[in-house]
């Protein structure tokens, strides 16, 4: 069986701004926990562990971020935050579709966290660098 790609942080994709980099790298070892089950048929508790980590992480990462924008006045703050949204939607889409499958539901999450992460950091945080500096973030 070919080994499950891990979400390894590498310098591309800090912000850099600590606080930022601190929460990005925590969620990636989160969704590693995620990807060491990927094709295994982990107890059910287990997964839902997991997802729930992820979601409660995933809120306290995106509150310090929203609190930044507005404090900030970011000029993106509206379209970042609706990114925002979109995630919790499809989260939520792809849990609800295959909550009954923990097999398929692992995989489904891992490949769409993977994706929309890596993806996420490097085009849409790397937008509020400036502007997070600019206000003393460091």
């Amino acid at each position: 069986m070919p080994e499950i790609p891990k979400m390894l942080w590498e310098s591309k994709f800090s912000v850099e701004i600590e606080i930022i980099d601190t929460q990005h790298k925590r969620m990636f070892e989160i969704i590693n926990k995620l990807f060491a089950i990927v094709g295994t048929v982990p107890p059910v508790e287990e997964l839902e562990k997991i997802v729930k980590e992820i979601v409660d992480y995933k809120t306290y990462h995106f509150t310090t971020e929203e609190k930044y924008f507005h404090d900030f006045n970011y000029e993106k703050t509206e379209e970042h935050e609706a990114a925002h949204r979109t995630y919790d939607k499809i989260f939520t889409d792809i849990y609800d579709k295959n909550k009954d499958d923990i097999i398929a539901l692992s995989f489904a999450l891992a490949d769409f966290l993977e994706d929309w992460w890596t993806k996420h950091i490097l085009i849409v945080d790397h937008q509020y660098i400036k502007t997070f500096k600019d206000h003393g973030l460091k």
